[in-house]
């Protein structure tokens, strides 16, 4: 696992102080903070304000691997067709890239924390220590592709099991992202969350210049190179900066709808790279496809809204009826609203409502 690829995640110096244990109560991190570009913005900045609820479905990834190396990244919860019907039987799914995650029996322990982000605005520097929950979490890849970068996590919890915490614990207060096949490539405006250089949780607003390119993602030694293959990617240019080493594996949002469109992969000069969700849409060789897991029932829907992991209710009204256009074969445009409140208003800023 070598940590010189163009695009890899970032091996950690000795700024991290952890407190963990087998459960893994906290992580504390000094006033060393804010390592990668100057003009990132922290995510409780101005522009970060229509994005307060899916900030909490964005995670940092630290992973230490057999021989004690330290890594991290970025992941996002990402919703289900099947959470919506199972009630309180909910599904626990993390989209990553592929890259941030080694081989399962490389991994020693795998920790994920969703509050990792500084309050103020600007704020470049922690007066004092910057303490946030974070949980060690079982490694299970489900879907897995070298070639798109995207690979999808499972967190399958027995409440017998002492060595973790429980699911109800490490997802309170988590939020589902909602995600769509079919995204605008019409230059519309994306939206990146994450952890750049391993850095508190920052918002990449309004990248532009975007165009869809096809290409293969290159082994760990060769430079970044365009192939011609079937593998659809986002290129987009960012205003003042760009995700960097250990935004991989965020998520890329569409700035009107909020869904997640894409999983940020990598970064050359002057493009932020991103793979689309479709390019592990369905199975690949001996891995499954995120439609095996995300639309399990194969209802064939292509958009699905977000929302916070304890608020999902059973939603009877969605009708699954497939329909069928003649030869122009299943219709995929169909969306699902799985909550009764709007969860771009009820839930904004929902710390500062209940005064907390």
């Amino acid at each position: 696992m070598k940590t010189n690829q163009p695009f890899s995640f970032m091996k950690t110096a000795l700024v991290l102080f952890f407190i963990l244990n087998s459960k893994a109560q906290q992580i504390i991190k000094n006033d060393v903070v804010n390592n990668s570009n100057p003009n990132n913005l922290n995510i409780n900045h101005f522009e970060g304000k229509n994005f307060q609820d899916q900030k909490r479905g964005v995670v940092f990834i630290y992973v230490i691997d057999n021989e004690g190396n330290t890594f991290y990244g970025s992941g996002f919860l990402v919703n289900t067709v099947s959470n919506t019907f199972l009630g309180v039987e909910k599904q626990y799914y993390i989209l990553t890239a592929n890259h941030v995650i080694p081989k399962a029996s490389e991994i020693s322990k795998l920790y994920i924390s969703f509050d990792y982000e500084l309050e103020h605005q600007n704020k470049r520097r922690s007066s004092s220590f910057i303490t946030f929950p974070i949980y060690r979490i079982p490694v299970l890849k489900v879907s897995s592709n070298i070639d798109s970068d995207i690979t999808l996590l499972k967190i399958d919890i027995e409440p017998s099991d002492v060595d973790y915490p429980s699911v109800n614990k490490i997802f309170n207060n988590a939020y589902v992202l909602g995600w769509t096949l079919h995204p605008d490539l019409g230059g519309v405006n994306k939206t990146n969350v994450s952890h750049p250089g391993g850095d508190p949780k920052k918002i990449f607003p309004n990248a532009y210049s975007i165009e869809m390119k096809m290409f293969k993602t290159p082994s760990e030694t060769d430079a970044l190179k365009l192939y011609s293959t079937d593998y659809k990617f986002f290129y987009s240019m960012h205003a003042n900066a760009s995700p960097e080493g250990g935004s991989s594996g965020s998520p890329v949002f569409e700035n009107d709808s909020k869904l997640v469109s894409a999983v940020h992969i990598a970064n050359d000069s002057k493009h932020s790279i991103s793979s689309m969700l479709e390019n592990n849409w369905f199975k690949k060789e001996n891995s499954f496809g995120l439609m095996d897991l995300l639309d399990a029932n194969k209802t064939w829907v292509s958009k699905v809204n977000g929302g916070y992991l304890n608020d999902l209710i059973p939603n009877e009204s969605v009708d699954f009826d497939l329909e069928i256009n003649g030869e122009s074969g299943v219709n995929k445009n169909m969306n699902i609203d799985l909550f009764f409140f709007d969860n771009l208003v009820d839930h904004q800023k929902l710390d500062n409502i209940l005064g907390a």
